[in-house]
C-alpha cells in the first residue's frame, strides 16, 4: 500500500513537473521569436494599382519570392499572375502582371500577362527576372524602364531563377531537365548540367553535364566575388556544381553552414 502511495505522488511530482517546464519552454519561445504574417489575408481582392498595407495582400498562390536592392521583397502569385512588391515599412504594391496568359513583350510590367511566375531574382543593376514557367519564358523586367522582355531561347517549364552576385543568371529549366547559366554581359547561354547525361545522380565529383537530371526546380548561388556555387532541387535531393563544373549531392548538415 505504501509502495503504491509512493508511486502516485512519484507521478504527480513528475507530470507537474513536465507541465511547469512546458510553460517555461512556450514562455522562453514566445520571448525569443515571433512569428508575424506580411500576406496572405484574404481580402476583397480589390488590390491592383493601389497602395495597401502587405496584411491585407490577397495572395492566392504565393510561389515566387526575392529580395530587392533596397530592402523591398517581390513575391509573385502564380495563380492570379502578379508581382507583388513589399516596402520596408510593410506597404505593398501590385508591381506587375495583368492576369493570367501571354501578350508579348514591350509592355509595361502592370500591362503585361503572365502565367504562373513561379520564381523571381533581382541583378545587382535592378532588373528583375522572371521564371515565367507555363508560357516557357524567362522574362526580364528592366530596373529603367519597367518594360518587360524575353530570352530568345527555348525552355520548357523553367522553374527557378538566380542571378549571382557575378551578373550570372542561373535558370532551373524543368521541363528540359538541365540547369542552364545564361551570362548576362556576353548574352551566352549554355547548359551546365543534364542534358545529355548518362550517369544516375548517385555519382559525385563527375562533370554536371554527364548527370542525368529528374526536373530541377528551386536554384540558389553562393558567389565568393569571382566564382559561383550552384545549389538546386532535383528528384528529392539538393544538388550542386562547382565553379569547375563537378556535380555533387549535398548533405543538409552542409547546407547549414553554407545556405
Amino acid at each position: 500500500m505504501q509502495l503504491n502511495t509512493l508511486m502516485i505522488l512519484l507521478c504527480l511530482l513528475f507530470l507537474l513537473f513536465q507541465s511547469s517546464s512546458d510553460k517555461f519552454f512556450q514562455t522562453k519561445a514566445a520571448e525569443t521569436y515571433q512569428l508575424q504574417t506580411l500576406t496572405g489575408y484574404k481580402g476583397n481582392g480589390q488590390d491592383v494599382d493601389r497602395t495597401f498595407t502587405a496584411k491585407h495582400a490577397f495572395l492566392k498562390a504565393p510561389c515566387g519570392i526575392c529580395s530587392g536592392n533596397n530592402d523591398e521583397i517581390f513575391v509573385s502569385d502564380c495563380v492570379r499572375g502578379l508581382i507583388f512588391k513589399i516596402f520596408p515599412n510593410e506597404s505593398m504594391i501590385v508591381f506587375g502582371g495583368l492576369g493570367l496568359g501571354f501578350n508579348q513583350d514591350g509592355y509595361d510590367v502592370k500591362q503585361t500577362l503572365f502565367n504562373s511566375p513561379s520564381s523571381l531574382s533581382v541583378a545587382i543593376n535592378g532588373d528583375l527576372w522572371i521564371a515565367d514557367t507555363n508560357n516557357d519564358k524567362i522574362r526580364l523586367v528592366s530596373a529603367e524602364t519597367n518594360l518587360v522582355s524575353s530570352l530568345p531561347f527555348a525552355f520548357n517549364k523553367p522553374l527557378g531563377v538566380y542571378v549571382s552576385n557575378n551578373n550570372i543568371l542561373y535558370i532551373a529549366d524543368s521541363g528540359n531537365n538541365v540547369i542552364k547559366k545564361y551570362d548576362i554581359g556576353s548574352k551566352i547561354l549554355t547548359t551546365i548540367a543534364g542534358g545529355n547525361g548518362y550517369l544516375d545522380g548517385s555519382y559525385d565529383n563527375v562533370e554536371a553535364n554527364s548527370i542525368i537530371l529528374r526536373s530541377p526546380k528551386n536554384i540558389h548561388v553562393v558567389s565568393n566575388g569571382k566564382d559561383d556555387t550552384v545549389y538546386f532541387t532535383d528528384d528529392e535531393r539538393v544538388k550542386s556544381i562547382d565553379k569547375n563544373g563537378k556535380y555533387r549531392r549535398i548533405a543538409i548538415s552542409e547546407l547549414e553552414t553554407k545556405l
